[in-house]
């Protein structure tokens, strides 16, 4: 006999059955992870150099709007606030995540003509995309820079 008891059978179409239904979840689980992170959000970004009193001696803020589209690209534009003063930028690019993490790079242009490289990295947490990050100096006995991000869901 091809496939055994009747008993058998009906086990293996079930663990069949069961395999397709896992297969079908993990397949549409990416879908709803992306769907998580597609959309307009409203961002803030800041990057402090700090001294080893943690005094701030340079750094940026950033408030933007970046649209992560389903493709996989993105777009961001916004405003930048220096020591030099306030500029104007745009960035267009592709991104990535990888759990509850998202990573986006890509070109930026600005209205004083510098052009940097966009990078923004964050985790969805609570419903907000949200990043911080510490650089302690080599000895590890205080903090050389902090980078920090916060976004949420634009209504």
């Amino acid at each position: 006999m091809l496939w055994g008891s009747s008993k058998m059978r009906k086990t293996t179409i079930a663990a069949i059955a069961a395999a397709v239904t896992a297969a079908a979840s993990l397949s549409a689980a990416p879908a709803m992870a992306q769907q998580a992170f597609t959309g307009m959000w409203n961002c803030q970004s800041t990057y402090t150099e700090l001294n080893q009193q943690g005094g701030r001696t340079s750094g940026w803020s950033k408030q933007y709007q970046i649209i992560f589209n389903s493709n996989y690209t993105y777009q961001a534009q916004g405003q930048m606030a220096a020591a030099n003063g306030y500029s104007q930028f745009r960035s267009q690019g592709n991104w990535q995540y990888q759990g509850n993490a998202i990573m986006a790079r890509g070109p930026e242009q600005s209205s004083d003509g510098t052009g940097l490289m966009f990078m923004f990295s964050a985790t969805l947490q609570g419903g907000q995309l949200t990043m911080r990050y510490e650089q302690p100096d080599p000895t590890g006995s205080w903090v050389m820079n902090r980078s920090l991000t916060q976004c949420q869901r634009a209504q």
